[in-house]
């Protein structure tokens, strides 16, 4: 339901939407993890004024560890929308349909 409306009446970000789709899946630690996650969103945000900080962090990230050799429209798709993207690569990454696991086996991150 978050993912359609949410209480601000504001544009949901791709991070806000990954944020959502990542913390559906966890269960009984969402709030933990939701803290850890606003969390790292201050630690990017060292610049108020930059909104676009924890999003080009993401990406930089799945680019550099996760965007498969060969695969060209990865790094367009990672760019343009990186939620759908870690969606759709949810087993490239390591994750299951009903939870995120422990550890990232393909992007060995984790």
């Amino acid at each position: 339901m978050f993912e359609t409306m949410n209480d601000r009446g504001a544009r949901l970000t791709a991070v806000d939407l990954l944020k959502s789709h990542l913390l559906s899946h966890v269960g009984e630690n969402e709030d933990r993890l939701n803290t850890q996650w606003q969390e790292m969103l201050r630690e990017l945000a060292t610049d108020r004024e930059d909104s676009t900080a924890a999003s080009r962090f993401i990406k930089a990230f799945l680019l550099a560890r996760c965007a498969r050799e060969g695969h060209d429209d990865d790094r367009q798709q990672i760019d343009s929308n990186l939620n759908v993207w870690v969606r759709h690569n949810a087993a490239h990454l390591g994750l299951v349909p009903e939870r995120p696991t422990t550890s990232c086996t393909s992007c060995r991150t984790c």
